[in-house]
């Protein structure tokens, strides 16, 4: 509700942000905590799309209230088909031309079998004297692996053998249940969709809003895949049929896609032009020499575990250490292609070991984030369930952060150290009632036990954490 848009307006204070949404308790929300994180460049509106695409009214931003970008995660597959025509037709009236749309949804043949899921869940709840949505959530995933498993000596079920995944959605759902939040704004909407990617593209397409790729990088390198799948996949050069192929060779269930108004077609030397200029940055954290790394590195992706070469990624990360690179400099330094180091970069920043340098941007990024960082670690240390903090220096704005992490980057910043430090931690989390839990999520009662937890997290938080807040550019 308005995080992460306020945390990327702290990493991006040159820039002016909008947030939307139909229910006036998250706007209300959110503009409790931009105020309690005294950021000015972002304002958020209450309203429908349908009635915002049916008006004339500007949106408050520029001298024109047009857009660089526009962005709709989570939204598309939750909505009833004429809101979303509505939230399309207003992208296209928002954008600038050349402006970028950002949006996710669910997508088949990935979400197939919870629409099993998902068909029984809506009548349970419709049951008289259901036990609410936690209640029909349950018994529905009750129900379904009943008729679903079956005694190791008997045959597959008939359900079990259409939809061979619906056993171990189903139980996944089963241990989300401790997050009723996610669970009701993933299941608990009526107007639930999922889509062929073809189906979205074409909608698309009929508001001005051409597909350009995926904001999943490792998704636009069918290559990636194994080699008789990528074969059927980049020998169709139909664009609609070929992303279809690709999301039924992978089961694709999400997917994050790139669209623009007015696409600019770019000459293979303007192309690597502009590639060869992007800068990168160094975010891995690491106590010994990058370039003597010897274990292979796989990066998991929707396509598979791809493996890269240890020496090609160590030669990477000893160049990126030294100075943020651009992509031409990378290139002469490791004498590779560019097509190839642009998959190696993909791969990389997919992975969160490097991230697109920032350059001149960073100084006024590093002032306001600093301020905001502060106060959301006193927001969090109250009490307030906020779980990221912001970047200067990592595009996407926020980096995740436990409780018991802002308790003790709290600790180190008043210049606490060694056991007072986990013992501030310690009587803090005391003092603001949190419950500490081992790794399995289990409640701590035993004093002794927690206070040993908390100083593995210290010591381990000194040694690793803190190293990779520096290169995120969060402490000094």
């Amino acid at each position: 509700m308005g995080l992460g848009l306020c945390l990327l307006a702290a990493a991006y204070p040159e820039g002016q942000f909008v947030g939307i949404d139909f229910h006036p308790g998250h706007i209300a929300y959110s503009q409790w905590l931009a105020q309690e994180l005294q950021i000015s460049n972002i304002v958020f509106h209450e309203g429908d799309f349908s009635a915002l695409a049916a008006s004339e009214q500007q949106l408050p931003v520029g001298p024109d209230g047009h857009f660089d970008y526009v962005v709709a995660h989570g939204i598309l597959s939750w909505i009833a088909e004429p809101v979303r025509q509505a939230m399309l037709g207003l992208t296209n009236r928002l954008l600038k031309p050349g402006g970028a749309f950002y949006c996710s949804y669910n997508t088949f043949p990935g979400w197939l079998d919870r629409t099993v899921f998902k068909a029984l869940l809506t009548l349970e709840r419709e049951r008289p004297g259901a036990d609410g949505f936690l209640g029909s959530i349950q018994r529905t995933a009750a129900t379904l692996m009943r008729l679903s498993e079956t005694p190791s000596d008997a045959n597959p079920t008939r359900l079990s053998r259409a939809f061979p995944g619906l056993i171990v959605n189903v139980r996944h759902i089963q241990e989300q249940i401790d997050q009723p939040s996610y669970l009701c704004g993933e299941y608990g909407a009526e107007p639930w969709q999922p889509f062929y990617v073809a189906e979205v593209h074409r909608l698309a397409a009929a508001h001005k809003l051409d597909y350009v790729a995926s904001a999943t990088l490792p998704d636009n390198f069918p290559s990636f895949m194994a080699s008789h799948l990528a074969a059927v996949v980049e020998e169709e050069r139909d664009p609609l049929i070929q992303q279809t192929l690709l999301d039924m060779a992978i089961n694709q269930c999400f997917r994050r896609d790139l669209f623009v108004k007015g696409a600019i077609p770019l000459t293979r030397t303007a192309y690597e032009a502009l590639l060869a200029q992007q800068m990168f940055c160094c975010l891995r954290a690491s106590d010994t020499n990058p370039s003597a790394q010897t274990e292979p590195v796989a990066v998991t992706t929707n396509l598979g575990s791809i493996s890269i070469e240890p020496d090609l990624v160590g030669q990477l990360l000893s160049l990126l250490q030294q100075a943020p690179a651009s992509l031409g400099d990378i290139h002469q330094a490791l004498g590779r292609s560019v097509d190839d180091l642009l998959k190696l970069t993909s791969l990389l920043l997919h992975e969160g070991w490097i991230g697109l340098d920032r350059g001149p941007a960073i100084p006024s990024a590093n002032s306001a984030c600093r301020s905001v960082n502060q106060r959301m670690l006193e927001l969090i240390q109250a009490g307030n369930n906020l779980n990221f903090i912001a970047s200067p220096v990592a595009g996407h704005g926020g980096v995740g952060i436990s409780v018991l992490d802002a308790f003790t980057l709290a600790g180190i910043q008043q210049g606490i150290e060694g056991d007072v430090l986990a013992s501030c931690v310690w009587m803090g989390m005391a003092s603001a009632g949190v419950d500490m839990r081992n790794r399995e999520g289990s409640l701590i009662d035993d004093p002794d036990q927690a206070f040993s937890l908390i100083q593995e997290h210290v010591a381990l938080f000194l040694s690793s954490s803190m190293t990779k807040l520096r290169l995120l550019g969060i402490v000094g």
